[in-house]
């Protein structure tokens, strides 16, 4: 067959075979080729699949126009060469173990999808190809050639690595619930696909006065790179004016990806890199929802150092900036939504300060990063006359009904506190109200409480519990126990059988309540729970109240947490002044008690060096209140005075149960004037119970020097 019939429908290849010297190649002119060679090769040049023919000990190279596309650069200078030659970068460790195998043994070989790196578009491009090396003997049986058909499937194969990317990215991206979560997220996916990200970087928009414009930008995570913040600025202008080596500014401002292919980062430690070959190239692209103005976060995303910044590239990145902020949408609705959510709950929690006779210190955590609020509340309030409620409670349930529930305990907790009623008789109004908020309710309301009294006058601390956790006992010498005192039921219930224990609370001696969160996990029974609990606590009780309630937090389950944690501590402060408990006149059958009364407060008073005029006020209203109590019961027993921050406090204490009444008296009355000069001079007063009899006290506002 002539030559140029041999390549004449070979087209554009055929064309350039027909014109090489062939003569000067080791396959010798055309002419005399063999009529195998000439075969294949006229199969090799009208076949459609990218196809080669190697020939002769030197792998001389005959190939078609489809194999020449694929081979890019190689092209035209590979045709007639040999294939060691022209492919050194894959010679050695690919294509030159496979050929031995064919000229020596005899065998084809298949490889699919395998990686190929030459210099095509860029330096050791990556490519993916499937091909076979098939043994092709000459006209004595020998082995001369082989027939190389081959398919690039680099699209296929890269496509369905990003898609795994990308599937990978919104499964856990789009789990986060705050921004930075969701970020932190990304990069770590992105951290395992270097062969398509080898570094990124997430920079969030901080909006300026103007709604909607973004005057900055801070670097919110980043993956690929070993020290960020000597490559990525932490903190980036994006007013037009600013210069940036990372074209941020031009990204958010036209919505568009912008390409940066001449960087030089060199001396830069990458982690995890998947070349040896430093990236020269990234991509900007801002992270947006077409119906928002300003992007919710800007993407620098490094170019892989194998692969070109082509249309098909640039649709990965744009397809994965998409992905990214439907996630961020979601993490910011949660972000907003639970921060509304946690305001509520901490609105009802009370503010730390402000607290007389005691040191504070609390804790809350929710239990989960949802929406819904829970029912968990505490509260220290400052009683009338030098005394300090504690309350802990907890609404069985999440969302707007547990919290409502909350609410509403809380205020009216509040409200009986002022009340001086016993600590008992506070649960029992409190199971009542919760009855009533039951009634109608497909499902009763649960809830668990304990309500607690410090007298800083009597040292002591009465406490009743209906059916919550016990308290835990911090005690001065440092022991740490639970409190096993009488618990009655949940309040709810509707038994109505509360009582109360009292125990000596002195100086340096504390209290730590909580919610069934902290020790309650599922397959642990409680006891296990509150061991954990005493053990932590008991490594730090040495007075430092913020650090028992950090402890107290270590001991919840490892777990995950479903249900909210409350923590309050309070402990008597060690350097308490003696003036706080007071000075205690026995008054118990003393002939002229209210004159005894007036010298006390008199004599005390200008002890404690306070003005005259005050101390002249305090006189009145002392005897007032025992001649009532001598009046109007069978004699006073005790009268208390006391000196607070910014008051004194004079307390009567009789065995008389019924509470005093103010009468209205007529000017020329003789009597019943008592309680309305004591209303007069006092900023305060009222009752208290007792087991038998009662207190009746009155407060004094006064400017302490």
């Amino acid at each position: 067959m002539p030559a140029g019939d041999l390549f004449a429908s070979g087209g554009a290849m055929g064309r350039a075979m027909a014109g090489l010297d062939w003569a000067s190649t080791t396959l010798g002119p055309v002419e005399r080729w063999s009529p195998t060679l000439r075969t294949l090769v006229g199969l090799c040049l009208t076949s459609q699949a990218p196809t080669m023919v190697v020939w002769g000990p030197e792998h001389i190279q005959l190939y078609n126009d489809a194999l020449a596309q694929m081979i890019g650069p190689k092209h035209p200078g590979a045709l007639g060469r040999p294939y060691a030659e022209t492919f050194a970068e894959i010679w050695d460790d690919l294509q030159g173990p496979l050929l031995r195998k064919v000229y020596e043994d005899g065998e084809s070989v298949y490889v699919e999808d395998s990686p190929v790196f030459f210099h095509r578009r860029v330096p050791n491009e990556e490519m993916f190809w499937t091909f076979s090396w098939s043994p092709v003997r000459d006209d004595e049986g020998q082995i001369a050639g082989a027939f190389h058909p081959a398919a690039d499937v680099t699209g296929r194969v890269v496509l369905e690595r990003r898609l795994r990317l990308l599937r990978d990215l919104a499964s856990s991206a789009g789990q986060a619930t705050t921004v930075q979560d969701c970020l932190e997220r990304a990069a770590l996916v992105l951290s395992a696909a270097p062969e398509d990200v080898p570094f990124c970087a997430f920079y969030v928009p901080e909006i300026g006065h103007e709604a909607g414009v973004p005057t900055a930008a801070h670097l919110a995570a980043a993956c690929g790179i070993r020290m960020p913040a000597a490559v990525l600025p932490v903190e980036v202008d994006l007013v037009p004016s600013s210069f940036s080596r990372w074209p941020l500014t031009a990204a958010a401002e036209t919505g568009e990806a912008q390409v940066v292919d001449d960087l030089d980062l060199s001396g830069v430690e990458f982690d995890g890199a998947a070349w040896p070959e430093t990236p020269s190239a990234a991509v900007v692209l801002p992270i947006a929802r077409p119906d928002r103005p300003a992007p919710a976060a800007l993407l620098v995303a490094g170019v892989s150092p194998r692969r070109a910044v082509d249309a098909e590239h640039l649709d990965f990145l744009r397809l994965l900036a998409g992905q990214l902020a439907t996630a961020l949408s979601t993490a910011r609705l949660f972000e907003n939504q639970h921060r509304v959510a946690l305001t509520l709950q901490r609105s009802m929690l009370p503010q730390s300060g402000g607290v007389f006779g005691l040191d504070v210190a609390a804790r809350y955590l929710p239990g989960s990063t949802e929406v819904e609020v829970g029912g968990d509340w505490y509260d220290v309030i400052n009683l009338p006359a030098g005394r300090t409620a504690v309350v802990i409670g907890d609404v069985m349930g999440r969302g707007v009904r547990a919290a409502a529930v909350m609410g509403q305990l809380r205020a009216a907790v509040r409200a009986y506190s002022q009340m001086d009623l016993s600590p008992e008789r506070v649960l029992d109004l409190l199971d009542r109200l919760v009855e009533e908020m039951s009634t109608g309710a497909t499902v009763g309301q649960i809830v668990t409480c304990i309500y607690a009294v410090y007298d800083s006058a009597e040292q002591s601390l009465v406490l009743a519990n209906a059916g919550h956790p016990p308290a835990v006992r911090l005690s001065a010498d440092g022991d740490v126990t639970s409190m096993d005192g009488p618990v009655g039921p949940p309040l709810g219930v509707g038994v109505h059988d509360y009582q109360s224990e009292t125990l000596p609370f002195a100086d340096g001696d504390g209290l730590l309540l909580y919610t069934d969160g902290l020790v309650e996990a599922r397959g642990e029974s409680l006891d296990r729970g509150l061991d954990r609990l005493l053990h932590a606590v008991g490594q730090v009780n040495d007075g430092d109240l913020e650090r028992v309630a950090d402890a107290a937090l270590t001991a919840r389950a490892s777990q995950r947490r479903t249900d909210d944690i409350a923590v309050l501590a309070v402990r008597v402060p060690t350097s308490s002044d003696d003036r706080v408990r007071g000075h205690l006149v026995e008054l118990r059958g003393v002939p002229r008690a209210a004159r005894v009364a007036r010298r006390a407060v008199d004599r005390m008073l200008t002890a404690w060096g306070l003005p005259e005029p005050f101390v002249k006020s305090a006189v009145l209203v002392a005897a007032e209140l025992v001649t009532n109590a001598v009046t109007h019961t069978p004699g006073p027993r005790q009268l208390r005075l006391r000196l607070l921050p910014d008051r004194v406090v004079v307390e009567v204490t009789d065995a008389d149960e019924r509470p005093p009444r103010r009468l209205s008296a007529d000017v020329g009355a003789e009597g019943g004037r008592g309680l309305t000069i004591v209303s007069a001079l006092a900023s305060d007063w009222g009752v208290r119970p007792l087991g038998s009899g009662k207190v009746v006290w009155a407060e004094l506002a006064v400017d302490l020097p």
